[in-house]
């Protein structure tokens, strides 16, 4: 049993390790280095900490958790991809979780680790940075995609803002002042930056454009984007060229536009987000801001495993490049 009265933090301190490594010493003791456990145990013998490190090592795991935001969105299926050959490299198993973690379900999720002796979380959401800091007591965790700029915790992305940025000047570089964008929900970091991205280009450009010509939907989905653009189009007063986050978002554009006799590139040009499949197989053919999908899920799974072996490994981040892949849409 542990001595209630003896707070961990007064063991990291005598230890000379961080309170995450305590906790790791208490759970999961396979994690940790021999002589980091030793430094542990030599404290808690200090303070009289009564707690039996040995009966856990029994229970090592090879599970590790990757909670994403929707199974409905291909964009997460090649990352999984990546993360699940780094796994593999590491004889680790790969659990896939759509539960949005918050304070609400924190207390059943770290529950649910410890009965299922997970070992590590990825995590694809945006997360409140207290919750993301407790779950890292107990885990190591690595943010992917998605990031809290609040936490301390490792993380591996592109950089939204320059990106989208990027893709709307080159629509403005192929003569277009009309434009319009869908964007995503606000809560995702990537739907915030890209927006910042997107108006940053067109004030350096100066042009203005109605506010009715951006367009925020509440999840990645192409009936609701193709509804929305439909509706736009009805009107006298319509884009003649559309940056989108997604480009499920792109194909619905295309799409609507063909209902409306508007011929894309010829009346309207679209650019989308991801270079998914669905990019490649739209016709017409969807350009597309190209991201690294693969080596997203590949790093991050690395950066988890190096966190494993060395609970004490620091803060490792990295934004990775994406690129611009042009096709018939422009």
């Amino acid at each position: 049993m542990i001595n209630k009265s003896i707070k961990v933090q007064e063991l990291a301190d005598i230890a000379g390790v961080s309170i995450a490594t305590v906790s790791r010493v208490i759970n999961h003791p396979e994690q940790v280095k021999e002589e980091t456990v030793k430094q542990v145990k030599k404290a808690m013998e200090i303070l009289n900490y009564k707690y039996d490190t040995a009966k856990n090592v029994s229970q090592a795991s090879n599970l590790i958790i990757v909670n994403i935001p929707s199974f409905n969105n291909s964009f997460y299926s090649e990352i999984i991809t990546g993360i699940r050959s780094s796994a593999q490299n590491h004889d680790y198993t790969v659990l896939i979780s759509q539960d949005r973690l918050n304070e609400k379900n924190l207390k059943s999720f770290l529950n649910m680790i410890k009965a299922s002796k997970i070992i590590g979380l990825i995590t694809l959401d945006q997360t409140e940075a207290a919750t993301l800091e407790q779950i890292n007591a107990v885990i190591p965790v690595v943010q992917c995609c998605e990031y809290n700029k609040s936490s301390n915790i490792s993380y591996v992305t592109i950089n939204d803002y320059d990106a989208a940025k990027s893709a709307t000047k080159f629509i403005i570089s192929k003569g277009y002042r009309r434009i319009g964008m869908i964007n995503g929900p606000q809560r995702f970091k990537y739907a915030v930056e890209r927006h910042r991205g997107f108006m940053a280009a067109l004030e350096e450009a100066e042009i203005p454009i109605p506010k009715n010509w951006l367009f925020q939907l509440p999840e990645i989905n192409y009936g609701m984007a193709f509804t929305t653009v439909s509706q736009l189009l009805t009107s006298g007063n319509h884009p003649d060229a559309f940056f989108c986050i997604s480009d499920v978002y792109a194909a619905a554009v295309i799409n609507a536009a063909k209902k409306f006799d508007l011929r894309v590139p010829r009346d309207m040009i679209v650019v989308g987000f991801d270079n998914t499949d669905i990019s490649s197989m739209c016709s017409p053919s969807i350009t597309t801001v190209s991201q690294p999908k693969f080596q997203l899920g590949y790093m991050s799974c690395e950066m988890l495993c190096d966190k494993i072996k060395n609970c004490d490994a620091g803060i490792t981040n990295a934004i990775l490049p994406v690129e611009m892949i042009i096709r018939e849409s422009t």
